[in-house]
């Protein structure tokens, strides 16, 4: 499966997103959704410091390289394909990102 066609099908993972009590969660799903699909660039690769609280299988510290799916200013949607597994990096330029434990489906990510 392609990387478009991975991150499209992923699209559908909600379990992990948490959504107000009085907002309609398909509605906020498909908004966020369409806001990653916007966002979405020809994948290339990124690295991130992995900083405080951490993420699973790396130490404070650790640099991880994952493939960039979606960006926006400070933003970037990463997927490690090694591990099966999206992440949010943050930071204003490619050289300076932070990886700050955010791990879990694409609109969990974007929306973190």
């Amino acid at each position: 499966m392609c990387i478009d066609e991975l991150l499209e099908s992923r699209l559908q993972e909600t379990n992990d997103v948490y959504v107000g009590r009085d907002e309609d969660a398909e509605s906020y799903f498909k908004e966020v959704a369409t806001d990653i699909r916007e966002h979405r660039c020809k994948p290339f690769y990124i690295r991130a410091l992995v900083m405080p609280p951490g993420l699973p299988g790396y130490t404070t510290g650790d640099y991880i390289e994952a493939l960039c799916v979606a960006k926006r200013p400070g933003y970037w949607l990463a997927y490690d394909e090694k591990k099966d597994v999206f992440y949010a990096f943050w930071g204003e330029t490619i050289n300076n990102l932070g990886a700050h434990g955010v791990i879990g489906s694409p609109i969990y990510c974007w929306t973190a």
